[in-house]
């Protein structure tokens, strides 16, 4: 299976599943109403622009120098490996026999699809909101993630269970799905495993979803779910440890914590400014 197979795939089955989530979460109502008025839509759409943007800026500057911070961090990344797995001893084989084989369908559809409705449903919805606060603070959250990601990945060398296997753990996911490696090899390196990005990103989305019970209370237990299931799945699949999903949980929490600030205080500095616009002397009269 190709590259653009995997992307339509991935695509179709994420996208069917986004949408259907929206009817059921946001409601036909909501949606309609908000995509009725093309002027709301450019309001709201010009309220998150500069969050999007700075999103869009992270992920391009990410992107564009994660070859740069590979090799960089041949030379000046601590290699902590080895210390890992002295850590944990066998955490990853213990986690693999707690479930049944048959337990690696799930967990790769979590991986390759959950993952990505978990991401991408709360952009959406909270688009519908009364109130944009959720998704600016979503979109700068995930631009923390990704931007501590980079950083992280310079200053530590690490290796996942699926290329280090000192016990009886095994790459479950690229033993029995070997075409998924074609779509994570365009993403990252093996050696950008700390922190996991992946439970980073799924905290993030499952404690917005929390923050934002009362708006959509059906998608927050699905989002709980989806999210301790990716964590769940970093591991069980054999692609990160133990050590990368709690420094990835540490980073999820600050990242959300740190996005909640940064929004609060530029909203309040834009109230300031609209406040001191609307009271200073028109000289032109």
């Amino acid at each position: 299976m190709d590259l653009l197979q995997i992307l339509v795939i991935v695509a179709l089955v994420a996208g069917t599943a986004v949408g259907a989530l929206l009817l059921a979460c946001v409601g036909r109502t909501r949606l309609s109403e908000t995509l009725r008025s093309p002027a709301e839509r450019r309001r709201r759409f010009r309220e998150v622009l500069p969050y999007l943007g700075a999103l869009v800026a992270v992920l391009l500057v990410n992107k564009g120098l994660l070859q740069y911070s590979l090799q960089t961090s041949r030379y000046v990344g601590l290699k902590i490996t080895g210390t890992i797995i002295e850590i944990e001893g066998e955490f990853v084989a213990w986690v693999q026999q707690l479930f049944p084989a048959s337990a690696v369908l799930y967990f790769s559809a979590i991986y390759v699809f959950g993952y990505v409705v978990l991401l991408v449903f709360p952009i959406l919805a909270y688009f519908f909101t009364d109130r944009l606060r959720y998704l600016k603070v979503l979109l700068t959250a995930y631009a923390i993630n990704y931007g501590s990601g980079v950083i992280c990945y310079t200053l530590f060398v690490a290796y996942g269970p699926r290329n280090s296997i000192p016990q009886d753990a095994a790459p479950l996911l690229y033993t029995e799905f070997p075409s998924v490696m074609t779509l994570t090899s365009m993403i990252n390196y093996s050696s950008n495993v700390f922190p996991s990005l992946h439970t980073s990103m799924s905290l993030t989305a499952m404690l917005l979803a929390m923050m934002s019970r009362e708006e959509f209370p059906k998608w927050t237990p699905i989002a709980t779910t989806l999210a301790v299931s990716v964590m769940i799945a970093t591991m069980y699949l054999g692609i990160h440890w133990l050590t990368d999903v709690v420094a990835g949980i540490v980073l999820g929490a600050v990242a959300v914590y740190a996005a909640d600030r940064i929004v609060d205080r530029t909203e309040k500095f834009l109230v300031r400014r609209r406040n001191q616009s609307k009271n200073s002397p028109n000289w032109s009269d």
